[in-house]
């Protein structure tokens, strides 16, 4: 089977995920924000939003990843607008102060710890009154069809019944008892991660927009895109 994330493909599904999030900070925050990067990994994303005036912190559990991005931001002089701190989802609320923090990402995490209200209840907890979260979260739909395309009726059987994916209803249920408020739901990579022709960089990444926000394109989409914006109540929980 053709891996689900060429290089092609993912170039085109990161371009639009770093526009989203440059289009969603402008209409949803006001000015430079302090924003942390949970699971963050090379710094890919949290350099981009470096280079445009906001001071990040990647919270990573890799020290390989930690020093990657270190290095990132050497290279690109944002060592006092980018900085790093090992941790994880459990960790956050001893790496960050209460109420501190404008923004938080929490990109391709939420798959993989336990407790997710938790995460959320902790995410809240660092953000200031009317903060914000950016939630990616995996979805299925995508990886079970190429199997099926492929004849690999097996695994797409196991992925369909498989218990882990973080389904976009249990998502919204699990903000809103956390006192969030969806601002915004996208699709990432509903386009860009099917097409396997050599086509315009362009055209592919307009076509990815023009589908992103359509309700039956977000579900068929590789990853969902949420947006929310929190209260003020503290939450904090031991994960």
């Amino acid at each position: 089977m053709t891996g689900m994330y060429n290089s092609a493909r993912w170039s085109v599904s990161q371009q639009w995920l770093i526009t989203l999030l440059d289009e969603q900070f402008t209409e949803h925050t006001s000015g430079p924000q302090l924003v942390v990067d949970l699971g963050g990994g090379t710094g890919s994303i949290a350099a981009h939003l470096a280079q445009h005036g906001h001071d990040v912190m990647v919270i990573d559990p890799s020290p390989d990843q930690l020093a990657n991005t270190d290095r990132r931001a050497r290279e690109m002089n944002l060592t006092e607008r980018l900085t790093t701190h090992q941790g994880d989802t459990g960790t956050l609320c001893e790496v960050v102060e209460p109420h501190s923090v404008d923004a938080v990402l929490c990109h391709l995490v939420l798959s993989d710890v336990t407790d997710r209200a938790g995460t959320l209840q902790n995410i809240a907890s660092v953000l200031r009154p009317g903060g914000v979260v950016s939630l990616l979260v995996r979805q299925p739909y995508q990886r079970i069809l190429r199997h099926v395309i492929d004849g690999d009726l097996r695994t797409a059987r196991e992925l369909l019944e498989d218990d882990g994916w973080v389904r976009r209803e249990d998502l919204l249920a699990m903000l809103e008892a956390t006192d969030f408020t969806v601002l915004s739901e996208y699709g990432v990579g509903a386009i860009a991660d099917v097409v396997s022709a050599d086509v315009s960089t362009h055209e592919l990444l307009e076509l990815e927009r023009a589908v992103a926000s359509r309700a039956e394109w977000i579900t068929a989409a590789s990853s969902l895109h949420v947006m929310a914006r929190s209260g003020a109540v503290d939450k904090t929980v031991t994960i």
